[in-house]
């Protein structure tokens, strides 16, 4: 099984383990991120499917779950894929997004054969907008005002890697 070390953290696939899918689901409905607006079924978040491969990240001292990285909307003819990032709330600002997103992004250009992985995020989150520049991602775009959050409405943006 492939997987990728940090620090005291590792990086593998999600392995369905139902406390972990507990925390997933508190972690969602308090609002982590953006994905408690997009996702409308957790399952959306942890389930391998044809079409996303979830690597799930864990604490190595004490074997807590740290947070997720997906490849989601996988397309196998045209060859690009989005990248989502769920950390838990008490491991953010640890630097796990970009070295475990490196991993991720390395995972869907050298084993799935992705030409391009993309993402987004609320414009208001510095901390990913900082992981997308630091993977390599470049500007793309902007969703004006397309999700509704606590000071109303949020433009979100768009971040894409191109391999070369």
């Amino acid at each position: 099984m492939r997987e990728c070390k940090y620090g005291y953290y590792t990086m593998k696939f999600f392995d369905h383990d139902p406390e972990v899918k507990n925390k997933i689901v508190d972690e969602l409905n308090a609002g982590a991120g953006q994905h408690g607006a997009i996702y409308q079924n957790p399952e959306d978040v942890y389930e391998n499917t044809g079409n996303r491969v979830v690597f799930a990240i864990y604490d190595d001292n004490n074997s807590e779950w740290c947070g997720n990285i997906s490849l989601n909307s996988i397309d196998w003819i045209n060859r690009n894929c989005e990248i989502s990032f769920l950390i838990a709330t008490k491991y953010r600002g640890k630097k796990l997004g970009p070295k475990f997103g490196r991993f991720a992004v390395s995972h869907a250009v050298e084993i799935l054969n992705m030409h391009r992985v993309y993402g987004g995020t609320l414009e208001s989150n510095e901390p990913m907008i900082s992981v997308f520049k630091e993977l390599g991602f470049y500007p793309e775009g902007t969703l004006r005002e397309s999700v509704w959050g606590p000071q109303g409405y949020e433009s979100i943006l768009l971040y894409g890697y191109c391999a070369q």
